[in-house]
């Protein structure tokens, strides 16, 4: 099967990799926001998060600190959904606890974010926010929808 049939392939396997591909990841950097879609008390609930890029690796922070709703759940349950236009990609959240880590995606948070959401950008510099950094990696088999 060539690269192009296997990214048409509807219900493919995706091998168990940390990394998104760059097809992948050239397409969600033109975005402002992602879609994640989070298990919570037996019903889906979807959110729109910031994130960025950094090293083929997609992050996620939370501005609110460990007070969002979106946070807390994927510290108690790191399985979730990343929408993607209309697939459906299995990923896994894993906290980020290397501070030389947390402190590029910051950088990156601001870089990306300054001019459209400045007084939210500041507070993803603050230690305590960058402590609810995650890393999304894929966890499983892409289903279009």
């Amino acid at each position: 099967m060539s690269k192009r049939e296997e990214k048409e392939a509807p219900g493919r396997s995706v091998a168990m990799a940390t990394h998104f591909d760059r097809e992948l990841l050239a397409h969600l950097a033109r975005r402002e926001r992602i879609r994640i879609e989070i298990q919570a008390g037996g019903r889906a609930h979807l959110s729109r998060l910031m994130f960025v890029i950094h090293h083929d690796h997609l992050y996620i922070r939370s501005a609110r600190r460990d007070n969002a709703p979106w946070y807390q759940t994927l510290r108690a349950n790191p399985q979730a959904t990343l929408h993607v236009g209309r697939l459906h990609l299995p990923i896994r959240a894993v906290a980020v606890q290397d501070e030389q880590t947390r402190k590029r995606v910051g950088e990156h948070f601001v870089q990306k974010y300054v001019y459209l959401h400045p007084s939210s950008t500041r507070t993803m510099l603050y230690e305590q926010v960058a402590e609810t950094t995650f890393r999304l990696e894929p966890a499983g088999v892409e289903t279009p929808v």
